[in-house]
Order: structure tokens, then sequence, then C-alpha cells
């Protein structure tokens, strides 16, 4: 850093920096001025001890990029840089980037900008970081489960065609603790055909497991997981962690096996060549292979002799390995 125009209400000059460039710095009594070769490049005055920076002097170097050139000092701006034109285009286009802005100005008529200027010391475009912000979330759950059916996670799909079996959704359902899965089919996304559908996954795991499920994390869609849906899962002394509006990354679990399941759905649908009405038993067999397949998850540590070490869904559910004799009848059979 050479210079700094605005640091609160000093600025501040590098005197090392500056010769570590090659440029000469000559002080005497009334001040310093500062040399490229022999042409002066800026003067700075003395005032109570310190050297000031009051009129820099503008010098372009040319880089030899015929898209770039280094602005090093502002000539009438203390405190502010000046915008260039490419700058100034930049903003109105909607801060498109440098490299298609220098193409478009030979390919466009009436676009009148110049080489782009670098100041030492500018910072980034505010803008342009603003509208590149994301949303960063932690992709571990905060407080994972050690018991089988305690806390489950619980989405539904976005609107799918219609199946042959006239569903249009899914519900998908995730132990927290084995990330076993189970899935419903549905017709829509009304509470009084969602909740029935989950009602059946919890009586299955509170069947298989003897406890009871404590906790269901879902987000906060106003249809199916809305008030009427909450007050139902309360009443049977469930539970309910809907996560906050328009954030969805908190109900992450169930988000990223939905687009686990569609992803195999698809790739089913496409190796047998398949209509895409066939969804709903493309679905059903992709919960199942996920629930028989190695997942990061896992293995989990036992606790309390309710879970074994396992490095599937189906093992940690049932504390027994996969079968997979049927894939091999179906190979014969074909």
């Amino acid at each position: 850093m050479w210079y700094v125009p605005s640091f609160s209400t000093i600025r501040l000059l590098s005197v090392k920096a500056l010769c570590a460039a090659d440029f000469k710095v000559l002080f005497d009594k009334l001040g310093a001025t500062c040399f490229e070769g022999e042409d002066p490049i800026f003067e700075a005055q003395s005032i109570k001890g310190s050297y000031i920076v009051d009129e820099a002097k503008a010098f372009v170097t040319d880089g030899g990029d015929d898209s770039e050139v280094r602005f090093d000092f502002d000539q009438n701006h203390h405190s502010d840089l000046k915008e260039s034109a490419v700058e100034l285009v930049h903003r109105r286009l909607g801060h498109t980037n440098f490299k298609d802005i220098t193409k478009l100005a030979n390919h466009s008529t009436g676009l009148k900008c110049g080489k782009r200027i670098v100041t030492v010391g500018r910072r980034a475009c505010e803008c342009c970081l603003a509208g590149k912000l994301k949303e960063s979330f932690s992709k571990t759950t905060d407080s994972r489960r050690q018991q089988r059916g305690r806390r489950l996670h619980g989405d539904s799909s976005g609107i799918l065609p219609i199946s042959i079996r006239n569903y249009r959704y899914f519900l998908l359902v995730i132990d927290d603790a084995s990330r076993a899965c189970w899935v419903k089919l549905l017709k829509s996304k009304d509470t009084k055909e969602v909740f029935p559908a989950l009602m059946e996954v919890i009586e299955t795991v509170e069947s298989e497991t003897g406890d009871k499920v404590v906790e269901f994390r879902c987000d906060n869609a106003k249809g199916e997981f809305g008030p009427t849906f909450q007050a139902k899962l309360k009443s049977r002394g469930t539970a309910i962690e809907p996560c906050p509006a328009y954030k969805h990354a908190m109900n992450g679990v169930a988000e990223k096996y939905i687009d686990l399941i569609k992803i195999k759905m698809r790739s089913i649908l496409y190796q047998a060549k398949l209509a895409k009405e066939f969804w709903c038993l493309a679905v059903e067999h992709s919960v199942w292979i996920k629930n028989r397949i190695p997942t990061a998850a896992l293995p989990l540590v036992k606790a309390g002799g309710r879970l074994a070490i396992a490095v599937t869904p189906y093992e940690a559910w049932y504390e027994r390995l996969p079968n997979f004799d049927r894939l091999w009848l179906c190979w014969l059979a074909t």
C-alpha cells in the first residue's frame, strides 16, 4: 500500500513502499516531493512535523494492457477517488464485469468509455460484493440424536407431473439418528392430506422402536406445515421445530434428501426410458435404494445399546445388514 487517501481523518503515505517500487522521495524544510525517475509525481507539505499530501498530481502509467491503466493518485480529491468513465458504465450496466464492458465497447454503438482505471488503495465495488453475497450455513445438525425414532425431519417435494396414480407430490420423512427415510405420495399439499400421511410414518416408527417420537423438524410452509398442522402435532405430544421464514437451510437434512431422491428418480426414468408420469414408482424405489447405501452421516456411535454402528441407514435402523437378493432376481429375469 503506497497511499491511503482517507483513513478516518488522516491520510497516510508509505515512503518505504514507494522506495521499494523504485520511486524516490526528497524531503526538505518545506515538504517532500516524490519522483519517478526525473519526473515529479506529487508533493507534500510539512505541517506540524507531518508531511501532508495536499494536492496530489495525477499520473498514469500504462501497464501494456489496453484494457487496464494504473491511476495512483487523484488530482482534486483528498478522501474520495475519482470515478472513471468505464466505472460509470459499469454502474449503469448493472455492475457488469469490466472484461465484458471492454468487449461491448467494440461491438456496440453509443457506449463511450475509456480504459479501466485501477487506483492503488481503491476498495472493491461494494455494490458488486452486496450482489454476490449468499447465505452461509452449517451443513451439520446442531444436536444429533443418538436414539432411533426420537427426532424426525420432514419436507414435501415441489409440484411434479400428474403420475399414473394421480399423485403430484411426495412427503419425505427422515430419522435423525439412523438417517432411515420413508416416503408417502400425495395428491395435494393440504394439511388434511399431509398430516395423516405423516401420522402413518410416525406410527410405523413408534411401533418398530417402542419409543415415542418427541420432535419433528420441518419448514414453516403455510400450506402443509402451517398453524393447523402444528396444532395437531402438538396435541399428540410431539414438539415441532419449524424453521424461520425464508430459512429453508435450517431444514437442511430433509431438503438434501429430497434433492438426492429426485436425482435418483430422474436417473432411473432416463435409464428405463419411461415417461415422466412414472415418477411415483421411481421415487419409491429411490427411497428403497437410499436406505440401503452408505451415507456420510454414519457410522453413528452406539448409545445405550439402541443403535449399532453401521454405514447404511437400513443397518442402523433394523440392526441387520441389507439384502440385495431382489436386485439379482430382477437382473436374472431380464
